[in-house]
């Protein structure tokens, strides 16, 4: 993904740039990429006052609706209108595609330069990789259970189950790359945990699976 050197960068993956001391406001390219095609955006009014952590409108993808964090608190002095019949700029040119324009900028919201923010890109992937490695995890174990469950004594089960149900309780409904370290520290937990309790019963679910059927156990 591209994160210029010369933008800033909000946490709500807004960037900003400053132009004759007017800011700049538009999403970045990791914002864009994980709301997929944009279909509409929600503008604000020239005029309209925004506040710094506050949302100023939203944008409406084939997948969701996400609201647009003001990074900035001013008034808005220009709207992007062409997004009002092209929104898909946003996904094509995020960078070029602007959203609004800020002055009298009175406060603003910790930014990140784009070395920082390309970091906080990479952690947001690796916890999104632990959470579906914890989710396939959880199916698999799911399904050995009700395979196997003759083979395994009453305590085993019981604890296999207790793991199972701690892993559930661990993964997030909704953007699983937003967990917070603890969040991530207990799913780690929940995870590790999983996999040593469940150990023996994957290996009598493999044991199980006809060679060559193309079914996966590995935890």
């Amino acid at each position: 993904m591209l994160y210029p050197a010369e933008l800033r960068y909000s946490k709500s993956h807004e960037w900003v740039k400053t132009e004759d001391g007017v800011t700049v406001v538009g999403i970045s390219d990791f914002a864009q990429n994980a709301l997929g095609d944009v279909v509409f955006v929600n503008l604000p009014e020239e005029g309209d006052s925004v506040t710094a952590g506050e949302n100023f409108g939203d944008v409406e993808s084939v997948k969701a609706v996400s609201d647009l964090m003001s990074p900035v608190t001013g008034v808005i002095c220009a709207v992007n209108e062409d997004l009002a019949d092209a929104p898909e700029n946003l996904n094509n040119d995020p960078y070029g595609a602007w959203i609004i324009k800020v002055e009298n900028v009175t406060a603003q919201e910790e930014l990140l330069d784009a070395a920082a923010y390309e970091a906080e890109d990479s952690r947001r992937k690796e916890r999104l990789d632990l959470h579906n490695q914890a989710e396939v995890l959880a199916y698999k174990v799911d399904e050995a259970l009700s395979k196997c469950k003759k083979e395994l004594d009453k305590d085993e089960k019981n604890r296999i189950k207790t793991d199972l149900a701690n892993l559930r309780r661990c993964l997030r409904k909704d953007k699983p790359e937003k967990m917070n370290e603890t969040e991530e520290a207990a799913l780690r937990q929940a995870k590790s945990q999983l996999e040593v309790s469940a150990n023996h019963l994957m290996l009598l679910y493999s044991a199980e699976q006809t060679p060559g059927d193309g079914t996966d156990s590995t935890l």
